[in-house]
This record gives structure tokens, sequence and C-alpha cells, in this order.
């Protein structure tokens, strides 16, 4: 009697580990599942952004491609808006409520090479040098060649 006893019990600890593992199983295959599908994208928008940047270095980034509010370079032209003769460009509505009311004073910018402060409008766009998701606002050709001359020396 004892003896099946113990087969039943041993019997049933080791439906329990089956199942455990089957469990266990199931989960990992989800999770491959999971990476597989979705990875790749999750992957491919830091390659994005780097692709993005990368077309732009040293060059003159075209207004309808920056977020004047964040200062960042987008995949897809921003929205315009035109505040008296000025044009101004923004990636979401509330970047150009941001623009349309200058909260923070956000349509202007200070030239790293000189401190003057600028019109976003009116500005040379480049590529930040030292953070390459991020672009900066320029008086000129000239004070972008001073800049890179500042940081260069450094």
């Amino acid at each position: 009697m004892r003896r099946r006893v113990g087969k039943k019990l041993a019997k049933a600890k080791q439906e329990k580990t089956n199942k455990l593992n089957g469990f266990l199983l199931l989960g990992g295959i989800l999770l491959l599942v999971t990476v597989a599908l979705y990875g790749p994208k999750l992957f491919n928008r830091t390659n994005q952004s780097e692709i993005i940047a990368s077309q732009h270095i040293g060059k003159n980034i075209p207004l309808n491609k920056v977020c004047m509010v964040r200062g960042d370079i987008k995949a897809k032209d921003t929205h315009m808006l035109r505040i008296g003769d000025k044009v101004y460009f923004g990636c979401c509505q509330k970047c150009l409520s941001k623009l349309k009311n200058n909260v923070n004073n956000v349509q202007y910018a200070s030239d790293p090479a000189t401190g003057k402060m600028i019109n976003k409008a009116e500005a040379l766009i480049k590529l930040n040098p030292i953070n390459s998701n991020k672009v900066l606002f320029f008086e000129s050709q000239e004070t972008y060649d001073q800049y890179l001359k500042l940081i260069l020396n450094e």
C-alpha cells in the first residue's frame, strides 16, 4: 500500500514538474518570437536617426527637416508656421504652439560661437558635432567656422 502511495506521489510530482517545464518552454518561445518580431524595429530607430544625422554632417540642414523647439532633425518634413515675415518649423502641434506663443523665447537661440541671440527662422542650421542627435543655430557660416575652430582646439 505504501508503495502505491509513494508511486502516486512521485507520479504527481513528475507531472507537476513536466507542466512547469512546459510553461517555461512556452514562455521562452513567446519571448523569442516577440524579440524576433519587434527587436529589429526597436534597433532600427537608433540606426535611422544615425543615418539621418550622417546625411547632414557639415551641411546646412533644411529648415523643414528640423523641429525648432526640440532642436533635432526629423526624417519627414516638419510643419510650417508663418509669423509675420518669419517662417518656423515644428514637429507637432505642441511645438507649433510654443513657437507661435514664443514660450521661453523659443523663437531665438544663442549662436554657440558668439553668444549672440539670433532668430531661428533666419539662422544657419548645422548638426551639433558633439551631439549628433541635435542641431545648432548659427548667425552665419562664418560663426559656424569659428565654432568649429573653438571645439577642435579644446
